[in-house]
């Protein structure tokens, strides 16, 4: 069996991930897994702080289309179908709500 494992502080923030005996500093981890159900679900995992995130998902968006895009393609059919549904839901709160992010 292959295990990786992630390290975290008190607080629940990334250290570090060990994988095959060897250990690497992170900042943000995201894991998304597909559930054997009937329908089929999904379980997701993130730590890290929303900016970090974001910059993780836009590296392997970039990195796959210098790959021939096979990723790519589907993460432009849901970030358009997440602009589609942005435009329906209420706002996030501001900081002129007094609620900082």
């Amino acid at each position: 069996m292959k295990e990786v494992t992630f390290h975290l502080d008190d607080g629940s923030h990334p250290i570090d991930q060990h994988i095959y005996d060897r250990t690497v500093p992170v900042t943000a981890f995201f894991t998304m897994a597909m559930v054997k159900a009937n329908p089929p679900a999904c379980q997701f995992l993130a730590f890290g702080n929303s900016d970090d995130i974001g910059r993780l998902l836009m590296s392997f968006y970039e990195s796959d289309q210098k790959e021939g895009g096979i990723f790519a393609s589907v993460m432009e059919t849901v970030a358009e179908e997440i602009v589609r549904r942005k435009q329906s839901r209420v706002p996030w709160p501001t900081a002129e709500d007094g609620i900082s992010h």
